[in-house]
Formats: C-alpha cells, sequence, structure tokens
C-alpha cells in the first residue's frame, strides 16, 4: 500500500495536471454558460425568455404533455402551438427579442417540428405530422408506447460536452501517465528500485493500478461537475423518457428500449473505459521509451490516430465491405467509444468493442510490467 500512495501521489502532484485541470473547467463552465445556456429561448404570446427563464417556462409547459406520446397528444400539441418558425425568420425587437403577439415557441413544439414532421427529411416541402407511409419507423414513436417529457440539455448538449470531457481528462491522462516509467529511465533510478524490498514485479504493479486509479478519479471528478451543472439547471425529470425520442439514430436501431437515463450512464461508462484503455496504451509506452516526451508523443497519437484514418482516409472512399469493416474495428477505439452507445450499431459491434477495449488494457498492462521489469533486470 506504502508504494502504491507513493505512485499516486507522484502522478497527480505534477503542476501541469493541475493547470490543466483547472484551465479545462473554467473552459467547460465559459462553453456551458455561453453556448448551451445562450441558446436556451421561448415564446410566450410575442414575448421571448432566454437562458434559465426560458428553461422554466418550458419545463412547466412540458410537464403538461409528459407522459405516453400518442398521436393524439401530438396533434393536440401542433393544434394549440403551430410548427416552430426558424428564428432567423422571426421580425423580432432587436432590444427585448420579444415578436408579434399571439407567437408561442417552447421546447415540446421544437421537439415535434424537428423530429415527427416531414422537416426531418424535407425541409423544402409543406410541412406536416409525419405518417406510415413516409416513415414507419418515426410514426411508431407516436403509438403510445414511448414515455415523452422535457429532456432539454440532456440530449445534443451533454452528449457534445461529455465528449469535450473524455478529451480532456484523455489528454491529462496521457501527460500524467507518460512519465510513470520513462521518468525512472531518465533519472536512472529503475535499478535501484530493482534491489528494493518492494520488488520489481510489485514496483509495476503499484504504478499500473495508480495510473489507473487516478484517471478514473480524474474522469468521474469532471463528469460529476459537469452532470451537476446541467442536472442543476435542466433537472433530472428527463431521465425516465424513452431514449429513442431524443438520440434519433437509436429509434432506427430497434435494439434499446431504454430510458434517456440509462442510455446517458451506459455513455458515461464508455467514456471511463476509453479513459482506462488511453492509460494503459500510455503506460506501455511509457515502459519503452526513456524519455517522457516520446511516450506522451506515442500516447497522444494512438488517441488520436482512428480519427485521423477515418476522417481523412476511410471517409472519401466507396463503402465497400473491406471499408465498412474497417470503420467498424476503428470505432471500438477509446475516442469512438462512447460514440457506439448512440450509433444504434448491432449488439455485436457493442460487445467486439468492449472486448477489445478489455484486451488493450489487459494487454498494455501486461506488456508495461514485462518491459519495465526486463529493464530493471538489464
Amino acid at each position: 500500500m506504502r508504494i502504491f500512495k507513493m505512485e499516486f501521489y507522484k502522478i497527480y502532484s505534477k503542476k501541469i495536471i493541475y493547470f490543466g485541470l483547472i484551465g479545462s473547467i473554467l473552459f467547460l463552465l465559459f462553453y456551458f454558460w455561453m453556448s448551451v445556456l445562450g441558446s436556451e429561448y421561448m415564446y410566450i404570446d410575442g414575448k421571448c425568455y432566454t437562458r434559465t427563464a426560458a428553461i422554466r417556462e418550458n419545463i412547466n409547459t412540458a410537464r403538461e404533455y409528459a407522459g405516453p406520446l400518442t398521436k393524439e397528444k401530438v396533434q393536440e400539441i401542433v393544434n394549440r402551438f403551430g410548427y416552430t418558425i426558424e428564428a432567423d425568420q422571426l421580425e423580432t425587437d432587436l432590444k427585448t427579442g420579444n415578436t408579434k403577439k399571439g407567437y408561442y415557441e417552447n421546447s415540446t413544439k421544437k421537439f415535434i417540428t424537428e423530429n415527427l414532421t416531414t422537416k426531418r427529411f424535407n425541409r423544402e416541402g409543406e410541412m406536416r405530422l409525419i405518417s406510415e407511409q413516409d416513415s414507419p419507423v418515426i410514426a411508431e414513436l407516436m403509438d403510445g408506447t414511448r414515455t415523452f417529457g422535457f429532456t432539454d440539455g440532456w440530449g445534443s448538449d451533454f452528449r457534445e460536452m461529455q465528449m469535450m470531457v473524455m478529451v480532456i481528462t484523455s489528454v491529462l491522462i496521457v501527460i500524467a501517465s507518460a512519465p510513470v516509467f520513462s521518468e525512472e529511465y531518465a533519472l536512472h533510478t529503475a535499478d535501484i528500485l530493482m534491489i528494493t524490498t518492494y520488488g520489481k514485479q510489485k514496483s509495476a504493479v503499484s504504478k499500473i493500478l495508480a495510473a489507473l486509479c487516478f484517471s478514473t478519479l480524474l474522469y468521474f471528478t469532471v463528469t460529476a461537475l459537469l452532470f451537476s451543472a446541467f442536472a442543476a439547471t435542466y433537472g433530472i425529470s428527463g431521465f425516465s423518457v424513452s431514449a429513442d425520442l431524443v438520440f434519433s439514430d437509436l429509434a432506427f436501431s430497434k435494439i434499446n428500449d431504454g430510458t434517456v437515463g440509462s442510455v446517458l450512464i451506459q455513455y458515461i461508462a464508455a467514456g471511463l473505459l476509453g479513459s482506462w484503455v488511453t492509460t494503459c496504451i500510455t503506460l506501455y509506452f511509457s515502459a519503452r521509451h526513456k524519455q517522457s516526451f516520446s511516450a506522451l508523443i506515442w500516447g497522444m497519437m494512438i488517441y488520436l490516430l482512428p480519427i485521423i484514418i477515418n476522417t481523412i482516409i476511410l471517409s472519401p472512399l466507396r463503402p465497400t465491405r473491406f471499408i465498412m469493416i474497417c470503420r467498424m474495428i476503428i470505432r471500438w477505439f477509446p475516442i469512438y467509444l462512447p460514440m457506439n452507445v448512440l450509433s444504434g450499431i448491432v449488439p455485436i459491434q457493442h460487445y467486439l468493442s468492449y472486448v477489445c477495449s478489455l484486451l488493450l488494457i489487459v494487454g498494455g498492462s501486461i506488456l508495461g510490467v514485462r518491459k519495465y521489469i526486463r529493464y530493471q533486470a538489464g
């Protein structure tokens, strides 16, 4: 336990981690205030509400229609509020943001317009509710088996910001993990540690566990702060809403009948798994290189390489079977791992991505320990 505490302290005591963490949190708070809350607005009889006032009024309106989503309920919402008019097409007062009396705009109306009308497929034609002939899958969402409610914030906004958290924490994890083994090579302390009472194997295992504990603590700390900000602003009543009403890809996959809350838990858990993979891959390179900077570069490159390959090389190519298999394999790596939860891919691809992650975690740890031990022995 003593060597574990010492290794853990060596990881979290670096000033660059604190500066990076504080800067990241400030950036996330700024983005939340300016972009997420800054985009919130609604109208009641032409009067414009923004930010938290808009959220409060949206919650009250959505509460009236919470429960099973039926075609009759959707039609009632349309009859009462009509369809959404794009903000740039409204004639508004520049000072107050108000528009003509009699106009109503809210999140419930926006959801119907964006997801359950022909605007989803044809933004130029006449707008009407989707029928069985237009799309049986979308029409099925109004069969009364799905639960509707207020979920603003927990859809694309939380998903986008949580992805930022995953990228930010992964970068900090790479920075923190890169020196774990290589620093001892550079300082020539590896050979000395070999003759300590703790032994080379205990020392190596303690380093792995300390790095994994640090990555877990870091990821959950930033995620908890982000979750608290969203929960305090939007509430958590939307967690009981059917997930396929909020995450459109799940509506077409027909493999996930869970709630928004359960899907977000999976999304966050996949991000944690991805952070463990990033940790162990970086530790492997740390055990291979005598310079921390080399391990850091390799760790960052392996983390970002999948998105570079997918975006620059695979995306422009014709989607042949081989290319589709390559894209599937690319999505097993950490940066894409959480996206699989919301992409509606078949279950076997989920399982393969998790198996691949576990293999990378175990393989990176074992190979890193072996490399470190062999260096000490030499």
